[in-house]
Order: structure tokens, then sequence, then C-alpha cells
């Protein structure tokens, strides 16, 4: 994933697209926050890993929030949460 990611990434300027459950990430982590552009699909699909969606969220991942009928939680919460931590990864790298 990492090579072709990078490669993608020089040739295109293409983010890596992760349709994944969020519970799957911690096997990943060290591999997706050092990826040039990445965006995880459908809120990361379930609660339980949301605390490890929203670490990568930390470290610039952007997480698309579509795909409400596959979560299993409550979107609107969700959004907000997104939110509120994108906006201070921004705020963070813009100073």
């Amino acid at each position: 994933m990492d090579y072709l990611a990078r490669r993608v990434y020089e040739l295109v300027n293409w983010h890596t697209e992760l349709y994944i459950d969020s519970n799957s990430l911690t096997e990943i982590t060290t591999i997706v926050e050092k990826l040039p552009s990445v965006s995880i699909d459908h809120l990361g699909l379930s609660k339980s890993g949301f605390t490890n969606l929203l670490s990568l969220v930390d470290k610039g991942v952007r997480v698309k929030a579509t795909g409400f009928g596959r979560i299993d939680f409550d979107a609107e919460e969700a959004k907000k949460v997104l939110y509120k931590n994108a906006l201070n990864w921004y705020l963070k790298i813009s100073v």
C-alpha cells in the first residue's frame, strides 16, 4: 500500500481512499499516518474503532462523512467530533 499510494500521489496527486472498518486501523496505523494523502470512507463504519479514527484525523487523515446507512452509531455526533478534530488540526498547521 505504501509504495502504490506514494506513486499515485506523485504521478497525479491523488489521495489514497480506504474503505475500512475503523477497528482494523490499528493494524495499519503506522503506514496510514505516513502516507501523503489519505481519506477514510463512511466514517470508519464502527463506533468501537472511532477513537482509532480520530487519532488519524489528528494527524491529517480526512474522513468522508458518507454512507450513513452503513455505520453502527449516530452520524450527527460523529460529524461534530470529526469537524472539531479536523478544525483543530487545520488551526495547528496554519499557525
